[in-house]
């Protein structure tokens, strides 16, 4: 089960912090850790439910432990304003092709979503 008193305290001590103080959200993202636990734990599964299927994470953890140790993942922000079609040209048959296109040679692996 999850300590709904520290969660809270965590997040009004952390929440409103910039993402880009990285040792403030390594610290808090530590602390969340230790209240709701990890992947392998049903409660922290059922909370991030969305996330972990949306992101395909399951998939994610195979592709990295099939990774070679020193081959590093790809990671590819797709970014801008409200209505610009940004998900929509991601599904587009041609996405795929423009994005090996534009790794070249540095990526080794196929494109997949």
């Amino acid at each position: 089960s999850v300590d709904l008193e520290a969660y809270r305290a965590l997040l009004k001590r952390a929440a409103h912090r910039t993402h880009k103080e990285w040792e403030q959200t390594e610290d808090a993202a530590k602390e969340l850790a230790a209240i709701v636990g990890g992947c392998d734990d049903s409660v922290f599964r059922s909370i991030f439910e969305r996330v972990l299927e949306g992101g395909n994470w399951d998939a994610a953890v195979a592709a990295a432990a099939a990774r070679p140790a020193g081959a590093k993942p790809w990671v590819v922000l797709v970014t801008g304003v409200n209505g610009i079609r940004k998900t929509s040209s991601v599904y587009q048959e041609w996405f795929k092709g423009v994005l090996e296109e534009a790794l070249g040679e540095q990526y080794g692996g196929g494109a997949s979503l």
